[in-house]
């Protein structure tokens, strides 16, 4: 499992940081039934280069812990099911750039991982 005090650290984080994007994308949260199920395409620039900052720690603290490649597919999954439930969230817009965005942080936050670890 875990046998590190930095694996276990890590491991600590990418949870915390899970929860951190969990907490932040789900707010406020009450459920209810949507009138219509409707994803977006749109998305401005700043909400574009948010997303992708906010997935990177994710991407980043899920190479660290793991040491083996997922991040895309984490990122994936993570944000799939974010706007699915976001769809019963009446304050709240689910978006497929979204999911792309948040994808793409993850991927990144792995790369960044990548590049720092060939130096040490």
């Amino acid at each position: 499992m875990l046998k590190t005090t930095g694996a276990r650290l890590s491991a600590a984080l990418l949870g915390y940081f899970t929860l951190v994007i969990l907490l932040l994308t789900l707010n406020p949260f009450y459920l209810r039934l949507p009138d219509e199920i409707h994803f977006t395409f749109r998305s401005g620039l700043t909400n574009l280069i948010s997303n992708i900052i906010l997935f990177l720690p994710l991407g980043f603290f899920y190479r660290l812990t793991t040491r083996r490649r997922g991040a895309y597919i984490l990122g994936f999954c993570l944000s799939l099911s974010i706007e699915v439930i976001q769809l019963f969230i009446p304050a709240r817009t689910p978006s497929v750039v979204d999911i792309i965005a948040n994808t793409m942080g993850a991927g990144l936050g792995a790369v960044i991982y990548n590049l720092l670890s060939i130096n040490t």
